[in-house]
């Protein structure tokens, strides 16, 4: 797994005029999960469901753990 490429996650938001406006642009590098068999990326969370998308909380900076069910 070596050879997998970093994950681009590409943000948009609004300005205070309610413009589109570029957030980030960032690459994520993919992580092993313990064991090796398996890589993933967090991209983003959300703290409730349905997510509220009307904070400017960049989603990848809070907490969150992998869960792995055998």
């Amino acid at each position: 797994m070596a050879d997998l490429q970093p994950v681009r996650r590409v943000m948009t938001g609004h300005d205070r005029d309610g413009r589109a406006v570029l957030r980030s642009d960032d690459r994520f590098g993919t992580r092993l999960i313990p064991g090796g068999d398996a890589a993933f990326d967090l991209l983003w969370t959300t703290e409730t469901v349905p997510a509220g998308n009307n904070d400017e909380t960049d989603g990848s900076l809070r907490d969150a753990e992998l869960t792995l069910d055998r």
